[in-house]
């Protein structure tokens, strides 16, 4: 049968998620994902919580279509929750994992080679 991301919906992140030290928000994330790979609703959503938006924000630069990209987004994380047991912190940081492959996903749904450009907002 097959598995699906159980229902998040978007909040604030927790504040263990918005702690300003890189390492431990590494380390929360990988410990997410990990949980997460293991079953745990409750450490996916809150993985959810601390990075659709800025995994959205990429998938936006490379779609270029608000709706496009929430479809993209939401595809990623059923992606995520349904692959998260692969996921290897000896390989990359689970910020790494998680950006890739929303930007192989985009990518793949641009569609034309003159749509993969990232458009970059600040220049």
């Amino acid at each position: 049968m097959e598995q699906s991301a159980p229902g998040v919906t978007a909040t604030s992140p927790p504040a263990s998620a918005t702690s300003s030290a890189h390492g431990s928000t590494a380390a929360l994330h990988a410990d997410l994902l990990r949980r997460s790979g293991g079953g745990d609703q409750s450490a996916f959503a809150e993985l959810y919580d601390a990075t659709a938006s800025r995994l959205f924000g990429l998938v936006l630069r490379v779609v270029r279509d608000h709706e496009l990209a929430r479809e993209v987004t939401q595809g990623v994380y059923l992606d995520v929750w349904r692959q998260s047991a692969r996921f290897d912190a000896e390989r990359s940081s689970a910020s790494s994992w998680l950006m890739t492959t929303a930007y192989r996903a985009a990518l793949d749904r641009a569609g034309s080679p003159a749509r993969l450009r990232v458009e970059n907002p600040g220049t």
